[in-house]
């Protein structure tokens, strides 16, 4: 599902039309997401070869921020990078057994010779599932289904931020000091006081603004 950031239907609009509405908002975001957005940034790749994504979190605060800036209004922006955090909390005596279940049919497997192959679990029994099947088709969130819609329902945020124009091709996402005149004049010039207002970044889950 595609994001954009500028124009009148675009994500950076939609996020000062709430700031004046209710004076805060969330943005949650996916490890991942909105690479279309970051595709003239520098690429690389890990150990294995693999290409890194592009950090889809600090490109947020960095364009939230400029796009505030220009427009003369006061923001205080958190930005926060979970990470691993979320994932470390102690596990229930649920997750402790099914993990232990789970260790145990793998144990199995790997003692009667399967290989290329995982441990799940299917209408109550564990199954051992071919790595080939398991990885065959990705789960996808119909954007016209029961379920994003119960998610829009309870963010009211608009169904889509894309327009039928991009205008945000432009764009060069830097970590440097701003390069162009208007980024310098949003950056260097003194604005008139205007609502303070708040905004919080967080680099997990995917993009949202609650009620």
């Amino acid at each position: 599902m595609s994001c954009q950031l500028d124009g009148p239907q675009g994500l950076l609009t939609s996020l000062q039309d709430r700031l004046k509405r209710r004076g805060h908002a969330v943005i949650v975001v996916a490890e991942g997401a909105g690479q279309s957005l970051l595709a003239e940034s520098p690429k690389s790749t890990n150990a294995s070869g693999n290409a890194k994504l592009g950090d889809i979190g600090l490109f947020l605060k960095y364009r939230i921020n400029f796009h505030f800036a220009s427009q003369c209004v006061e923001l205080n922006l958190k930005y926060i990078d979970p990470s691993y955090l979320i994932r470390s909390v102690p596990a229930n005596p649920f997750d402790s057994v099914y993990s232990l279940r789970l260790t145990h049919n793998a144990v199995h497997a790997a003692m009667c010779g399967r290989t290329e192959m995982v441990v799940g679990r299917w209408h109550g029994r564990f199954v051992h599932v071919p790595i080939p099947l398991a990885i065959r088709e990705r789960n996808q969130v119909d954007p016209s289904g029961d379920l994003w819609m119960s998610v829009l329902e309870s963010t009211g945020q608009p169904p889509s931020f894309v327009e039928v124009s991009r205008q945000s091709s432009w764009f060069f996402w830097s970590r440097s000091a701003p390069t162009t005149q208007s980024e310098q004049w949003a950056t260097d010039n003194a604005c008139a006081p205007r609502p303070k207002t708040t905004a919080a970044v967080s680099s997990v889950g995917s993009v949202t603004q609650p009620r």
